[in-house]
């Protein structure tokens, strides 16, 4: 069987090749038009949909890239994906078969994020992304239960909530409100838009509550586009939509210098050149498989800090939270253990760096490291939390040697 190796995941290019012939003796009178060119990257063959050339009937201008299946004709410029020409023509897949070769493109899909790459299937295929009036005028219709969607209002409690975040009045724009009803209740919610110009890629939406009283909800770019249109989203297209709604500001980096990953949007405001994630195990495999230059800033937490150690003894840059507190303590002055105290309780992500500590973003490049040896400034939280509770009748502790105690017991 012919195949495409990847991570020891195979894809079936004999069952690919087998339902575009079947699609091309569909579409093409003349068997000479029939044949496909097989290449270690592409399936090359004669435009189903315009017809490719009408002169010369062994032109085959017509590609289906295998690194992520789509497909585009350098005739007439016509896209498609392998799924939807075969739904397009009526060509049934096993579905077996066809669930493979979806879960193959989820998990080794590979896209160019270069903008020197004229091929770039990623970057000029997104032709069904949504008008920030649309999802405006679905979510107002009664058909969800976020209602009163609109741009921040002066005065607002969401407006009041976002200054209290460090948001100013002309970064307003970048966010939209809305009421969520609930049966007995209802509650203003903040929605954060990841666009690209005036196109919508995803939203998340969250109330403006903490802790355990927080409630939020992640709209994929499917979810939007089949509430909002009423039509189904082709499979393989859907992944890449997916995948890039729930990166924020996706699009609006240059991929030829360095790009920062946070893990909240709130926090790539303050970071240039940056992209937040919606959760820390969101897919972003996509990215990291490229040539993309990349470092992470996770939240000063557990889960961030057992990310960062992960990403760290990857190779990856990460921010490194301990570093910070040790070198922002020696600059306060005063008493240390308050100094420590105060920093746990205040300074959970980046958002919080920009409020309080105001540390310019030249001054946070000297806490990134991709070193392994420094994973031990990335402490375990519960680990600390314990030393603390032993330590806190003591007030003038021996900064240096009680590090090192917290690096030596996150080690055991």
């Amino acid at each position: 069987m012919s195949s495409l190796e990847n991570k020891n995941i195979e894809l079936d290019i004999d069952f690919i090749a087998s339902s575009i012939q079947t699609i091309l003796q569909k579409t093409h009178s003349n068997k000479q038009k029939w044949t496909i060119k097989k290449k270690h990257d592409r399936l090359s063959f004669a435009c189903p949909i315009c017809g490719d050339s009408h002169k010369d009937v062994s032109q085959k201008r017509g590609h289906l890239f295998l690194n992520n299946l789509y497909y585009k004709c350098y005739n007439e410029d016509c896209r498609s994906t392998f799924t939807k020409l075969c739904k397009d023509y009526s060509v049934q897949l096993d579905p077996t078969k066809k669930l493979a070769v979806i879960n193959w493109v989820d998990n080794n899909s590979q896209q160019s994020w270069s903008k020197k790459d004229d091929d770039t299937i990623l970057m000029n295929t997104y032709d069904k992304l949504l008008t920030i009036d649309q999802i405006q005028n679905w979510f107002n219709s009664g058909q969800a239960p976020l209602k009163g969607f609109m741009p921040v209002n002066v005065g607002s409690q969401t407006y009041k909530y976002l200054k209290n975040r460090g948001i100013r009045d002309d970064q307003m724009n970048l966010f939209y409100e809305g009421i969520k009803y609930n049966g007995k209740w209802h509650e203003p919610y903040v929605v954060f838009i990841n666009r690209i110009n005036n196109k919508i890629l995803g939203i998340q939406e969250r109330n403006l509550e903490s802790g355990l009283k927080r409630r939020f909800k992640i709209w994929t770019f499917t979810e939007l586009y089949e509430s909002v249109t009423g039509e189904d989203l082709d499979q393989i297209e859907a992944i890449a939509y997916n995948k890039v709604s729930c990166v924020y500001n996706v699009f609006n980096v240059d991929y030829e210098k360095e790009v920062t990953i946070f893990e909240g949007y709130l926090d790539s405001i303050w970071f240039p050149n940056s992209i937040a994630v919606v959760g820390i195990n969101t897919d972003i495999n996509f990215l990291l498989k490229s040539d993309v230059n990349v470092k992470f800033f996770f939240d000063n937490d557990g889960a961030g800090k057992r990310k960062a150690k992960q990403m760290l003894k990857q190779g990856y840059n990460v921010f490194l939270w301990d570093k910070l507190k040790k070198w922002w303590h020696e600059k306060e002055g005063g008493d240390r253990w308050m100094n420590y105290r105060w920093f746990e309780d205040n300074i959970k992500d980046m958002n919080d760096v920009h409020k309080e500590l105001h540390i310019s973003y030249k001054e946070l490049q000297q806490f990134f490291s991709s070193s392994s040896f420094d994973v031990m400034w990335i402490t375990g939280e519960d680990k600390e939390k314990k030393i603390y509770k032993k330590e806190i009748r003591i007030n003038n502790i021996n900064w240096d040697k009680h590090i090192n105690d917290l690096l030596k017991n996150d080690t055991k």
